[in-house]
């Protein structure tokens, strides 16, 4: 595949908010479509953007099997779509919103693979906040994940509360339970452990997957980790909260 000329058919399509596809050759592997999703993340540095972090996906073990997937995939995070909590968003601006509560990691000392372990993920977080991944669905990531990755899982935005620092040593993200609101109504309620991994083993996954592209966590990163809840549909005036038990809250709305 001419891996140049699906960057730029996938360059074209997020320039104009259209479905990426890949035609004439809809195959990517997963190595190429993250040289594709590198690629692109160098366009949008090179237009002025600058990189927040990374993100985490599919992070529950019981959705990588029914994909027939290994581990969890990884996007990037601009900070043009960094938005604190209490704020507001045009609705109209993402394509097929959804919400999803996760918490988001500040890397304080570096994080380099391939051999990074769980304990020397943990090690290196300065801080922890309660957070919304804005998600745009922009496509059916299960019916083409190699596509789904390089179009950046689906990430569209990302919001963050208050950061709690250091890192509380008794954390255990598995036991933490995530309630989330949709104007003031319960939406799900969900314990860590039930829906995703290790929080700081899929920290230490993105670490080596990373190395393998050259590339590493570098102090100040910011790492969305993978949601409590599922990817719940945004409606145009909602307005969202979630409480992560002994961690806080964060809330955000659509306009």
């Amino acid at each position: 595949m001419d891996l140049d000329a699906t960057v730029e058919r996938l360059w074209q399509a997020t320039q104009r908010r259209v479905t990426p596809e890949l035609a004439p050759n809809p195959s990517l592997t997963m190595d190429e479509a993250y040289q594709v999703q590198l690629a692109m993340l160098a366009r949008h540095i090179a237009s002025g953007e600058k990189q927040a972090g990374w993100k985490i996906g599919i992070t529950s073990a019981v959705a990588r099997s029914k994909i027939g997937l290994a581990a969890p995939v990884f996007g990037y995070l601009l900070a043009s779509r960094h938005f604190p909590s209490g704020g507001s968003v045009e609705h109209a601006k993402i394509r097929d919103p959804a919400i999803e509560s996760e918490l988001c990691m500040t890397i304080g000392q570096a994080l380099n693979g391939p051999h990074v372990t769980p304990k020397e993920a943990r090690q290196a977080v300065a801080a922890v906040a309660p957070a919304f991944e804005i998600v745009e669905r922009r496509l059916d990531i299960r019916a083409n994940l190699p596509l789904g990755v390089a179009d950046n899982v689906v990430q569209w935005g990302f919001v963050t509360a208050e950061k709690i620092s250091p890192l509380p040593e008794n954390l255990n993200p598995g036991a933490v339970i995530a309630d989330l609101f949709r104007n003031g109504e319960s939406v799900e309620r969900v314990r860590g452990a039930d829906s995703l991994d290790d929080v700081f083993e899929s920290l230490a996954s993105l670490a080596n997957h990373l190395s393998r592209l050259g590339r590493g966590l570098k102090p100040g990163d910011l790492v969305m980790t993978g949601t409590y809840t599922k990817p719940t549909a945004i409606a145009r005036a909602d307005s969202w909260q979630a409480r992560f038990s002994d961690l806080g809250s964060v809330n955000y709305s659509f306009a």
